[in-house]
């Protein structure tokens, strides 16, 4: 039992019983939480998962966040077989932001360890940005790219030249040897430290700073409220104007993608404990 891997259909009805306990968390602490990213887009072109997807992913406000960790932690023994994972309780946790994890599944991705994540729901923290996105930009982005450069490659542990020419390639290449000099809870450290830099609660502007190399502010207004979409016969949370925050991150985002590229995003296998 435990050596059949998971097929892509089976992996969304156990991701599906994951997030509905987070639901039920959050409903419990009373806190708001968003499906995100392709989650939010499955929602509204599908009414539930994208077919090939194979994660979930949802967001929530960083002073809700915080109450979701906090509530996590405090009652890790009555929530077993489920946790939440992060780099600060789990020393081999490779990411940035936490996933929620039934931990009675396995993972195996590149070989990598799974830290016992099995499987699981993306959380992303939405964190402020000040009132000046230029200002925001000129303080955070090189920050943020060269903490996530530093991760990436220590966390690949190899070189990987860009396609976008030599002259991108010579400092990425000094970048990673630099990145030798640390460990990977160093990278996740400093990228997290980011996330402070502005207050959330003074904050006209807000996105998940601490995830990939992009920068994508959004009007925190767009997150205030939140009506339900069906999502595989669940009544789930998406923001209020996801419309515009699709439309900011994806453009057409209701165009499906060529068939080539209907494939699952991530390279992992899920296998029953």
């Amino acid at each position: 039992m435990g050596n059949r891997e998971l097929s892509l259909e089976e992996i969304h009805q156990e991701i599906l019983t994951v997030f509905k306990k987070i639901i039920d968390i959050c409903e419990k602490i009373n806190i708001n939480y968003f499906i995100a990213y392709g989650t939010l887009i499955g929602a509204v072109r599908h009414k539930g998962f994208i077919p090939w997807d194979d994660d979930l992913d949802i967001q929530m406000t960083r002073p809700e966040f915080e109450k979701f960790v906090a509530y996590c932690e405090e009652n890790a023994e009555i929530l077993h077989p489920y946790k939440l994972i992060s780099f600060q309780n789990t020393p081999d946790y490779p990411y940035e932001i936490p996933r929620f994890c039934d931990t009675r599944f396995r993972m195996e991705k590149g070989g990598l360890d799974d830290a016992g994540m099995g499987i699981f729901v993306d959380v992303y923290p939405l964190d402020g940005l000040g009132n000046n996105i230029k200002a925001a930009k000129r303080k955070i982005l090189l920050r943020k790219r060269y903490w996530q450069t530093c991760w990436s490659f220590w966390r690949d542990d190899k070189f990987v030249p860009s396609q976008k020419g030599m002259w991108k390639n010579i400092p990425r290449f000094f970048i990673f040897l630099l990145s030798r000099f640390h460990d990977l809870r160093y990278y996740l450290i400093k990228l997290h430290s980011i996330s402070t830099f502005y207050s959330y609660e003074d904050s006209k502007f807000i996105e998940c700073i601490t995830w990939n190399e992009l920068f994508r502010p959004q009007p925190k207004e767009w997150y205030s409220d939140f009506e339900l979409l069906d999502f595989e016969g669940v009544k789930v949370k998406a923001p209020k104007n996801f419309d515009k925050i699709l439309e900011s991150i994806y453009g057409d985002y209701m165009r499906l993608p060529p068939i080539e590229k209907r494939k699952p995003s991530h390279s992992y296998k899920i296998f029953r404990r």
